[in-house]
Order: C-alpha cells, then sequence, then structure tokens
C-alpha cells in the first residue's frame, strides 16, 4: 500500500473562505491500494493547523475541469479526519478496485464545506496513475522463452530494467524463438539511443551513439543464429545421400535434367540410365 504525506495550505478570503494556495501531485500504479495522509494549515507564520472538526472533506478525481468526476471521497467513505481534527490531517484510501480502472494524468481537487455550507474548492496537483512495472527474471533460462530473452540481451538485472515481461513477449510473438525475439529488442534498444545525444563534461563523456550501434550490431547476429538454429529457414544440402539421391531419381513428378552424365554417348547402352542416345 502506497503512503505518504502531502501538506497544502488554506487562507481565508474576503468572503471567509478557505483557498488552498499550494499544489502537489499523487503518483502511483494502476491496481494499487493506496493512503496518503493531507495535513490543512492555514497561512500564518508559522503555519497552524485546520481544525477539521466542523468541516466536510470532499475528494474528487477528474480527467479534466470540464469533466464528470471519476471517482469522488467524503468522510466516512474513503476519507477518515485523524483523531478529534485539530491536528489538521485526514486520511484518504483508494481501493485496488478503484484505481485498477484509472490510467493516465488526471487532475485531483480538495473541497472543503463549513457548517453554514460555505464552500472551498481548489485544484490541488496532477495524479498520475501509471501501469505496473512487469518484470520478472527466475535466473534460469531454461525455465521459458522469456527468460531465455532476457538472458540473452543482458535485462537481467532487476535496478536496470530494459523491457518489461509484456514487451518481450511480444518480440517472441512478432519471431518465435528466442533470438529472433533478442534481434527484435536489440533494434528498438538501438532506436532508443539513437534518439538521444553524446554528452562531454569535462571528464565525463556519454556516449550514447556508441552503444546504438553495438545494438545494432548485436541484432544482425541474433538473426544470424535465428536462422542456424532452425528458428528461421535451414539450409538443405541435396544429393549428398544414396537414398535421398534414387528417391529424387524415382519422383515421377520429377522434371528430367537436360545435362546429367553421359548425355552426349553414342554408344548403345543395354538400358538407359539417362537422356543419353537411346538404344535401337
Amino acid at each position: 500500500m502506497a503512503t505518504g504525506p502531502i501538506f497544502f495550505f488554506f487562507f481565508q478570503n474576503s468572503a471567509g473562505l478557505l483557498v488552498a494556495v499550494t499544489e502537489a501531485d499523487i503518483n502511483f500504479f494502476t491496481g494499487d491500494s493506496v493512503c496518503f495522509f493531507f495535513t490543512v494549515q492555514n497561512g500564518d507564520d508559522p503555519p497552524e493547523p485546520v481544525n477539521l472538526s466542523t468541516l466536510g472533506i470532499a475528494f474528487t478525481i477528474q480527467r479534466d475541469l470540464q469533466s464528470a468526476a471519476v471517482i469522488t471521497k467524503t468522510v466516512g467513505d474513503g476519507i477518515t479526519v485523524v483523531g478529534d481534527g485539530s491536528s489538521g490531517q485526514f486520511k484518504l484510501i483508494l481501493t485496488a478496485a478503484e484505481t485498477a480502472a484509472l490510467m493516465a494524468f488526471y487532475i485531483y481537487s480538495i473541497r472543503l464545506t463549513t457548517l453554514d455550507d460555505q464552500v472551498a474548492t481548489s485544484q490541488i496537483g496532477r495524479l498520475s496513475v501509471r501501469q505496473s512495472p512487469l518484470w520478472t527474471y527466475s535466473g534460469d533460462p531454461r525455465l521459458c522463452a522469456k527468460d531465455s530473452v532476457r538472458f540473452l540481451i543482458g535485462d537481467t538485472v532487476y535496478k536496470d530494467q530494459q523491457f518489461t515481461d509484456p514487451e518481450i513477449l511480444h518480440a517472441i510473438n512478432l519471431r518465435s524463438s528466442s533470438y529472433g525475439a533478442a534481434a527484435v529488442l536489440c533494434r528498438s534498444l538501438a532506436a532508443k539511443f539513437a534518439r538521444e545525444a553524446d554528452t562531454v563534461d569535462r571528464d565525463l563523456r556519454t556516449t550514447l551513439s556508441a552503444r546504438s550501434r553495438a545494438y545494432r550490431q548485436a541484432a544482425i547476429e541474433y538473426d544470424n543464429q535465428a536462422l542456424l538454429t532452425g528458428a528461421g529457414a535451414m539450409p538443405y544440402a541435396g544429393g549428398i545421400s544414396q537414398s535421398d539421391k534414387l528417391l529424387q531419381e524415382l519422383n515421377p513428378d520429377r522434371v528430367t535434367p537436360q545435362f546429367n552424365i553421359g548425355m552426349d554417348d553414342n554408344e548403345i547402352p543395354v538400358s538407359q540410365s539417362g537422356n543419353e542416345t537411346p538404344p535401337i
């Protein structure tokens, strides 16, 4: 469960309403169960907590200000005031089922309502919901094609991830072999680093173009390996087996060769073995 404190300050405008003056972004992954603590403070110097015991609180998620709310949470329904409210803190909980329906960027707003129904609504910040990172490696490339591909391209370090599991499975689907999929992914990495510029900062040099060339060369080598290991077309050498040669000659659908040994012989053979001069 993701947790994190979010502080924002309120001041009273000319109408006596509390209005937010700072922003904070919220980030989590789709399908996460999230819990955030918000602290409401006034604009004094130093700031003091706003007593929430007499205030209504509503948390709303929208695509934009013109769209209907995707999720709305209120006190007793996802929002809990901490203690007696004097600390200015409240807790927000979003369940995994609720966040599973979210993807991309949203805005969130907090609405405070006083006992005399005065309402202060303010856009507080952006809410980013991303696809959960899917990266797994067993350490044994023999177990599955996905791990075999990770082994080939060196994507075996969790803290230095290059491709997600779905991306590798897509590459396997395109080429149907570990070597072929490795070639697809290396070309993808070559394109990625080709977009970046080389940088030099005193003694620190970053040569991403060299990495791009290395991955392009690796893609060519993996393509060759895919062919040699039977993942693609395999070379065939005919006529090196007596039985294979005999089967080819006896094949009634085989076109008679225009050139063969003995085709220009003028001797009258006992029996014809090719397209030489036929016996009289």
